[in-house]
């Protein structure tokens, strides 16, 4: 799925100065827990390290390549794909 078509359907990821970035609003602290637990099984499993921030009941996510030159790259569509299945 390219950028845009990905975008266009996930409204809660944008995209800002080549960066993807997504934010997201839990009940509480234990689901944004299980948010942030979440994106440390997928850093894991697809071997790309995204920059993870919560709050009480917030997360937000930000996915660049740095190897690609600070750049958003078919690896961070594909993690933010997965991160919100």
């Amino acid at each position: 799925m390219d950028l845009q078509a990905f975008l266009a359907a996930n409204t809660q990821w944008t995209e800002e100065n080549q960066t993807l970035i997504g934010e997201f609003t839990y009940d509480g602290f234990s689901a944004v827990c299980a948010a942030v637990q979440k994106s440390m099984q997928l850093a894991t499993e697809l071997d790309h390290h995204p920059e993870v921030t919560f709050e009480y009941n917030t997360v937000k996510i930000t996915l660049t390549s740095h190897d690609a030159g600070n750049t958003i790259t078919d690896r961070d569509v594909e993690f933010a794909q997965k991160f919100t299945q």
